[in-house]
């Protein structure tokens, strides 16, 4: 069990967190390489870029 404090984060924060998401190791692996030119880049892979 995992006990979690919303009270750490403003609204605004918690609006701006994107929800978990559970990606298969291999789709990690395969969208690293494809960020590193070793692979084509897929459009799903979008999804896992992390923007700041």
């Amino acid at each position: 069990m995992r006990l979690v404090d919303h009270n750490v984060a403003s609204d605004l924060e918690i609006e701006q967190l994107p929800y978990r998401k559970v990606v298969a190791p291999v789709r990690l692996e395969r969208a690293l390489r494809a960020a590193h030119g070793l692979e084509p880049w897929l459009d799903h892979y979008d999804e896992l870029h992390y923007r700041t």
